[in-house]
């Protein structure tokens, strides 16, 4: 089993660093050994173990939207929820999406941790916004507005 520990060795370190130790399980009852770990020689993490900001925000918007379809949620509740999604997914591109396109149009094009190029990430948030947004239509043409027109409330 290896342990870090956090700790600062000034004989190691510059006044402002952190090191992490790595304790090593001693072989057959050997002095332990201990390896000084930099962000230089750190083990490598897998992108899969990385959430991406963005992404997350839009499986979060989902949610929201989730609730605007849930038949058993309030029939103006959903609709708030709908508009919810929407100012939501505004913010989102007013903010978010505005840095991403920076990113591209500054040819910064350096993977991100979690393995996505700016550009990657723009055309990912692209295709889910565009199934969210269709999902969004459905309910509100299909769902919604039906059963407000069921009771006597009509949508010009």
């Amino acid at each position: 089993m290896v342990s870090l520990t956090v700790f600062h060795d000034p004989a190691v370190d510059s006044a402002s660093s952190t090191s992490l130790v790595r304790q090593q399980e001693p072989a057959s009852g050997a002095d332990f050994d201990w390896e000084i770990l930099t962000p230089e020689n750190l083990p490598a993490l897998s992108a899969e173990l990385f959430i991406n900001r963005e992404l997350s925000w839009l499986d979060f918007n989902a949610r929201v939207l989730a609730e605007a379809k849930d038949p058993r949620v309030p029939l103006l509740e959903r609709g708030k929820f709908l508009a919810i999604f929407s100012s939501n997914l505004d913010e989102f591109f007013m903010i978010r999406v505005a840095g991403v396109l920076r990113k591209v149009n500054a040819g910064l094009h350096e993977p991100s941790v979690d393995g996505r190029t700016s550009t990657a990430l723009y055309l990912a948030i692209r295709e889910r916004t565009l199934r969210l947004q269709l999902e969004q239509t459905n309910i509100l043409n299909t769902e919604l507005v039906p059963e407000l027109e069921r009771h006597g409330i009509v949508l010009t």
